[in-house]
């Protein structure tokens, strides 16, 4: 258990899991279903909670979708502060970061197709709603990446541009592709792009020194 789990009471700690159980429970719905096609109802049925008790924890379907957007979107910071920690060579922190986003945009493909069609519904407040959501992690998630690109201007290896700026610059090469593959895309993974998407973005921004072979 951690710092945090213990600090809470046991009727906390009981809400947060059930509040994970509901999320769980909702990705699968809106994975299968699409966000229209999603209901409140079948959520419950898949968290095995009545229906009444969704709605103890989100107002809506829409800050059910928000939540469980943002929280998807903490388990891919998390595993990228991860990769950052054991990777203090900057080019190859950079090559293991794309290779995690892609990894999780495979892994969660059914659900990003989800979330892609409800900018196609029509439905502006719900999908402005998810719009601040994605933004707000986004920025974080960006900021963390540009302290470790700032890292490898400072010490030569990239060149010297704004580095938070390179960092959302990551972020929007790897998502671009992954939309277009998994709305365009065949059979192939995600995952198989990696080394295309690293050569593109490193080659733009890294100093090259024919004395200094590449980092692999």
């Amino acid at each position: 258990m951690d710092a945090d789990s213990k600090k809470m009471s046991r009727r906390e700690r009981e809400r947060q899991l059930r509040r994970q159980e509901i999320l769980e429970a909702a990705r699968a719905v809106f994975s299968a279903r699409g966000y229209e096609g999603a209901t409140l109802d079948e959520v419950a049925r898949e968290a095995e909670f009545a229906k009444g008790t969704l709605y103890s924890y989100f107002d809506s379907k829409a800050d059910l979708f928000a939540a469980l957007v943002e929280r998807e979107f903490e388990h891919v910071t998390e595993r990228v502060k991860e990769v950052l920690a054991g990777e203090s060579e900057p080019v190859r922190g950079v090559r293991a970061v794309i290779r995690v986003l892609l990894e999780f945009f495979e892994s969660r493909s059914d659900f990003f197709r989800a979330a892609m069609a409800l900018r196609d519904t029509g439905q502006r407040e719900e999908v402005e709603r998810i719009r601040a959501t994605v933004k707000k992690k986004v920025d974080e998630l960006g900021d963390i990446i540009g302290a470790r690109l700032a890292d490898g201007i400072r010490d030569g290896h990239f060149k010297e541009y704004d580095a938070r700026f390179l960092g959302f610059l990551l972020l929007g090469i790897v998502h671009n592709y992954s939309v277009c593959a998994i709305k365009h895309g065949g059979d192939e993974s995600l995952v198989s792009g990696a080394d295309m998407l690293c050569d593109i973005y490193l080659d733009g921004v890294r100093i090259l020194r024919p004395d200094v072979p590449e980092e692999e």
